[in-house]
């Protein structure tokens, strides 16, 4: 399977009309279309590192959740870092697949596997962007004692509780910044809203009119998308899949 083909089978589960209208994926390197996939590097965000691995390793694609290629290049040198980092795939021939808001959106993207790992049923979706997931919870439980279960779940090293001081049984959870559809989760009847980051301020606007809100960070929230990237390029193709799990910040 070639590096186009690999591209257009993943926009079968993750199709460019979810994404948002602001976001940028996509195919975002492209030395050779034509290339063979023998072996893939699966990351959340193609840093520094993942750019050292992928070309240590002899890989053939690098897959990401977060794009290599948001903001508009100043300049093409490996003296600008973002730059820097495409150059260098490009030259070793690697290519870059992200997939951002649309793997959010997507049936088993990054919400549905986080209200999986909340354990909550009767999950819906909520909004146009179709980013957003409400669901309940099995029993009524503290906003502390969602907390807890929110940092077992996801294996995250801290949350940030915002307590709305009243018992949560519905719950809204979205992976990575949520602070934008805060209102959409109060409207929604969520009393907890679980997202990677809201921000200070955010937070204690949300508690003061009823939602408690959770931030389990960014990279926790959304990390679990990795397996399914793997999954669907094995499903896809006899590629080895080697993964980089690392948060590009640390909690101390």
């Amino acid at each position: 399977m070639t590096v186009r083909d690999l591209y257009e089978r993943l926009c079968l589960s993750f199709p460019r009309e979810l994404s948002c209208a602001w976001d940028r994926d996509g195919l975002m390197v492209c030395p050779n279309p034509a290339r063979e996939v023998k072996k893939v590097l699966v990351t959340l965000d193609v840093t520094p590192r993942a750019v050292d691995m992928a070309i240590a390793e002899g890989v053939d694609a690098v897959i990401s959740h977060h794009p290599l290629l948001f903001r508009p290049l100043g300049e093409l040198s490996y003296e600008q870092p973002t730059a820097n980092k495409a150059l260098r795939l490009a030259v070793a021939g690697i290519s870059v697949l992200c997939f951002h808001t649309r793997a959010d959106a997507a049936t088993g993207g990054v919400s549905d596997l986080l209200a999986e790992a909340m354990g909550l049923a009767n999950v819906e979706t909520v909004g146009d962007e179709q980013i957003l997931r409400v669901g309940t919870l099995g029993e009524e439980i503290s906003p502390c004692a969602l907390a807890q279960q929110v940092k077992t779940a996801l294996g995250t090293p801290a949350v940030i509780l915002s307590d709305a001081t009243r018992p949560v049984r519905t719950v809204a959870v979205s992976g990575g910044e949520g602070k934008d559809l805060i209102s959409l989760a109060r409207a929604s009847g969520a009393d907890a809203y679980i997202a990677g980051r809201f921000g200070y301020h955010a937070m204690q606007d949300g508690a003061e009119a009823g939602l408690t809100l959770i931030e389990a960070g960014h990279y926790y929230t959304e990390v679990a998308i990795l397996d399914r990237f793997a999954h669907l390029v094995q499903t896809a193709c006899d590629a080895e899949v080697i993964f980089l799990r690392e948060p590009p910040v640390t909690v101390l």
